[in-house]
This record gives C-alpha cells, sequence and structure tokens, in this order.
C-alpha cells in the first residue's frame, strides 16, 4: 500500500503539469528550471545497481527502483523531532517506483515536464517483474506491495519486507540495556520507552508483514500499462518489457469478481468488512439497498474470508483477517479500468460482463458519494491508507480526465463509461472544487497553503507548539 511517501511525488507531478499551463514566458524559464531540478532529483533517487545490505549503515536496494522510506511518527519534543528527521528504513515496495515512474510519465505526456529516457523508465519496468504473485501456478498480474520470500516449511511465497525485517534483526540483536543508558545520558529518555515498546510488540509487526496481493498495487501496476500503451512510440522497449511481465490481464478480474465487497451476498466470504469501513460506508449502502440496487466493490485486499482460512496457517493474510475498502484504492481501481479500456490495452466488451460493470459502477457511485458528503464525515476512516484527502481527489481527477479528453474526440467505447463519467464530473466540479475552495488557508497577500494531514504536534523546548517541515 501506498503510505504517506506517494503525497510528494503527487506534489512534484502536479509542479510538473503547471508547464503547460503557462502563457507568460517571462516566467516559464525559471519555472522550467525548477522543474527540471524536480526531475534531476527523482532520478537522482532511482537506484543504479543492486546494493546488498550491510548492517548498519547500507541498507539493501534493487536496481530500478526509487527511494520510499518507512518512518516511525515521532513527535513533540525536541528529541523526538530530532529522531524524525534522522531515523528512516530504505523500503523495498512495489507501489513507489510504479507510481513515480506513472507520475513521471504523465507530466511529460500531459504537461510538458521533461523526458525521461528509456534507461530511467525500463529498469523501473523491470523491477516490478518480481512483485507478482508467486503463490499461485499461473502467469498473473495481481501484485503484492513487498517482495515474496519463499518459507521452506509452509511451502509458501510469504509478504517479505527485507529491510523492516532486517532492521528489527538488529534492533534485536543490540543489547538495550547499554543502548538506552547511552540514549539518556545523551538527554534521548523519552525514545528510550519507544524503543522497549517497539521491541515487545516485534512479534505484532512482523505478522502485519505477511500480506496477500492487493488491488492497489494491482490497479497501480495496470494504470502503468495504460500509460506505456498510449506512449509506445516514446518507450516500445519499456512497453515491451511491461508487456511480457504481464501475459494475463485477464487474472485481475477474475480475482476482482472472486473477492469483491457484496454486503448484501449470502456469502460470509465476501459479506463481511472490517468495521471501520462499515461505519463511513453505511450510508452509501443503505441508500443503494433503499434504491433497490445489488452492491459490489472493489477492496483492498485480493483474498476472501474462504480463503483467508486455507493461506492464514501458510503465513499469507490479511491485516485483522477481514478485508476492507478504501476509497483511495477504488479510486485507483477505477481510473485502472478506465484507462486500460482506453488507452486499448482492454477491450471495451470488458464491461459487457454483468459483475465486472456492476463493480465498475458501484465502486465509481460510492467514490462519487464520498466526496459529496465529505466521507460521510470519517476521513480518518476513509481515507485509512492514503490520509491526504487532496491526493485522493487527484486520483479522481484523473479518471474524468481520461473520460473527458477521449469523449471530446469520439463516444466513449462503452455505455457505462458515460454514466460514471457524468457521474464523476458533477462530484468534481461541485463538491470537490467547493472543498478544495474552503480548505485554502491565506497566509498574507501573497501566500496561500494547505493544511492536510501531517499534523503539527512537535514542540519546543518551551513547551510551543511548532511547525516542521516533516
Amino acid at each position: 500500500m501506498a503510505g504517506t511517501c506517494s503525497f510528494y511525488w503527487f506534489a512534484v507531478v502536479v509542479v510538473f503539469a503547471v508547464t503547460g499551463t503557462q502563457s507568460s514566458r517571462a516566467n516559464e524559464d525559471p519555472l522550467r528550471q525548477t522543474i527540471q531540478r524536480l526531475f534531476d532529483k527523482v532520478h537522482s533517487l532511482q537506484v543504479k545497481r543492486d546494493e546488498p545490505y550491510f548492517p548498519p549503515l547500507f541498507w539493501e536496494k534493487h536496481k530500478g527502483m526509487y527511494e520510499s522510506d518507512v518512518k516511525f511518527y515521532f513527535h513533540g519534543r525536541p528529541d523526538m523531532t530530532f529522531l524524525r528527521h534522522a531515523f528512516k528504513v530504505y523500503d523495498n515496495n512495489m507501489f513507489a517506483t510504479t507510481w513515480i515512474t506513472s507520475s513521471l510519465l504523465e507530466a511529460y505526456k500531459f504537461g510538458n515536464g521533461p523526458k525521461p529516457s528509456e534507461e530511467q523508465i525500463m529498469p523501473a519496468v523491470a523491477f516490478l517483474q518480481d512483485y507478482h504473485d508467486k503463490n499461485r501456478n499461473y502467469s498473473n498480474s495481481l501484485m503484492s506491495f513487498w517482495p515474496q520470500r519463499y518459507n521452506t516449511t509452509s511451502k509458501t511465497w510469504t509478504s517479505y519486507p527485507d529491510n523492516l525485517h532486517n532492521f528489527f534483526d538488529l534492533a534485536g540483536d543490540v543489547n538495550l540495556t547499554k543502548f538506552e543508558k547511552i540514549l539518556v545520558d545523551l538527554g534521548f529518555s523519552d525514545i528510550t520507552a519507544i524503543m522497549e515498546r517497539l521491541m515487545n510488540i516485534r512479534s505484532v509487526y512482523l505478522n502485519g508483514f505477511l500480506l496477500p496481493p492487493d488491488f492497489d498495487d494491482t490497479f497501480v501496476n495496470l494504470g502503468l500499462g495504460s500509460l506505456l500503451i498510449s506512449m509506445a512510440e516514446d518507450f516500445p522497449q519499456s512497453f515491451q518489457q511491461w508487456r511480457v511481465q504481464n501475459t494475463n490481464i485477464s487474472s485481475i478480474f477474475d480475482a476482482l469478481k472472486r473477492d469483491a465487497y457484496r454486503p448484501l451476498s449470502k456469502d460470509y466470504a465476501v459479506n463481511i468488512i472490517d468495521e471501520r469501513t462499515y461505519v463511513f460506508l453505511r450510508f452509501f449502502l443503505n441508500k443503494l439497498q433503499n434504491d433497490g440496487q445489488d452492491i459490489s466493490l472493489i477492496p483492498t485486499w485480493v483474498q476472501n474470508l474462504r480463503e483467508e482460512a486455507v493461506w492464514e496457517p501458510r503465513g499469507v493474510h490479511i491485516p485483522d483477517y477481514s478485508n476492507n475498502v478504501d476509497v483511495t484504492v477504488a479510486a485507483n481501481g477505477v481510473f485502472g479500468i478506465t484507462s486500460a479500456i482506453l488507452n486499448g490495452l482492454l477491450e471495451p466488451e470488458i464491461l459487457n460482463d454483468p459483475e465486472l460493470q456492476q463493480i465498475y459502477l458501484n465502486t465509481s457511485s460510492m467514490v462519487g458519494f464520498m466526496i459529496a458528503t465529505n466521507f460521510s464525515d470519517r476521513h480518518e476512516l476513509a481515507l485509512l491508507y492514503y490520509p491526504s484527502e487532496f491526493e485522493f481527489y487527484y486520483f479522481v481527477a484523473r479518471t474524468y480526465a481520461e473520460l473527458r479528453q477521449f469523449s471530446r474526440k469520439a463516444p466513449l467505447p462503452h455505455p457505462i463509461m458515460t454514466t460514471v463519467h457524468d457521474y464523476l464530473g458533477e462530484s468534481l466540479k461541485t463538491e470537490m472544487t467547493t472543498a478544495i475552495y474552503n480548505s485554502a488557508v491565506y497566509d498574507g497577500d501573497n501566500m496561500i497553503y494547505f493544511d492536510d494531514f501531517l499534523g503539527d504536534g512537535d514542540l519546543d523546548v518551551d513547551n510551543n507548539t511548532v511547525v516542521s517541515d516533516q
């Protein structure tokens, strides 16, 4: 799943996109210089060769991936702020690389951003080949957030974030008593208590890493393929590499039909949902039920409860043992399906399948409903994995932009896509626009900013609130 790392790249691609909207040549060169520096910064964070783990100085890295770091949310006193800035674990996940690559391609395609080279895109695409689910004895495009490692005891491929395991192994080897004394002597007494808590729940963290594939990473990968096919003339080798790695796209939709959340079904495997999801989703569910409609939605995890009973003993299971719905994950799913059809990666006739048509329409309707109702006033539950409200809006706007641009040139290739276009457009032009406008904070005459999810929980030495940059 995405985590907060994607918000930075969301900001980068928005800045890239501004390039195409400038009318004043006087402002164009400084802006382009800034964008070029951002582009170069992103490129510098791409790993150029495999690098082994060498404790405690160097994390394991793989060619083609982009940097994505795990940080603990240390906040409060200055020593805690220092630790948040100083400490991070380099994370080997596929989402960051897929999303950053997609952002670079979109910035070039839509915003006149710098053109990435094949030498930059190709290794990123090749890096993703190790993240297809290895527990299925057939070619598939079901993606795992972390790489999988074979467990010889359970004879199963289990999700294994190398560096996070390395971190806990390293921490377990440290003599905490001596290390804590050093920290106390340096004035970091708060940190020692946190370290003790972390090590006491080490097994909880390690158990939480044993994830199944998920529809978020799966549809982000499909979205990348859709971009590459639309830009095949510019990136022929990268698109061909993606094609080679994704020879069975239909595996996505077989899994989606099997694992979709169906609250009105009599099958326990798909009608049970995480209680956090139900709290924010119940108003939408009641609306559709009162309208006499059946309901089927894109969930987060590629696993239902019947499958979990089989795979959990072998080390592959959903966190908290029940699936959930995240509105941004759902929006990514709608985008993946939409862009794949409009760019020719999928045939429009796929939406003739009644089950897929219902999932696509219901999920799009749910996304629009959440915009219209301010996430049922439960942002913290609806935006479970992507805490940024603005990032969600951006993801939805991407889908609408694809539909709108296509419809300007030709009729949309399936009637149900016209329904989705109209419904999302209404929500974006009214409630979303109003929400963004009302979120603006004016700081003097020349500054407007948006205070999103990061918070301002840091304190100075006098216990006064300060605003930190991360």
